[in-house]
């Protein structure tokens, strides 16, 4: 006997769907290649957006630190601009990092909403692949 990934009840080893939940069972989600390089193209564009956002938070810092030696108010603004467009990301990264990869382990559909925030709030060219990612 097996046991259903998603609902973990026992089922036949010779069922290709859970009779519970109707999760496919592994031997039944086969992924196609190109699909599989864009679930990898996903995850490392994840670490990508760490990587800039975290440049992004040294900016903000060194202006802050410009700031406070004495620098004159048009240097303020840019500052809080740049603090808000780092700090939302940055904030929201972890979260949805990792719901993304566990959906993509899990082979279950990302929705819409989530592509779509990922594409606004985290990177552009993420939320494109994510876009682009076939859930069926």
């Amino acid at each position: 006997m097996a046991y259903c990934r998603k609902c973990g009840n026992m089922i036949p080893d010779t069922s290709t769907y859970c009779i519970y939940c109707g999760n496919p069972t592994s031997s039944n989600t086969q992924v196609k290649p190109n699909q599989q390089g864009l679930e990898t193209a996903i995850k490392i564009m994840f670490f990508v957006s760490y990587i800039l956002n975290i440049g992004a938070m040294f900016i903000a810092v060194a202006s802050l630190c410009l700031i406070i030696l004495g620098l004159t108010l048009y240097v303020i603004l840019p500052f809080g601009l740049v603090f808000l467009l780092v700090l939302i990301p940055l904030a929201w990264m972890i979260p949805m990092h990792i719901y993304c990869v566990t959906k993509l382990n899990n082979r279950e559909p990302i929705g819409l909403d989530f592509k779509i925030c990922t594409l606004i709030l985290i990177n552009v060219v993420l939320g494109i692949l994510l876009i682009c990612h076939n859930d069926d």
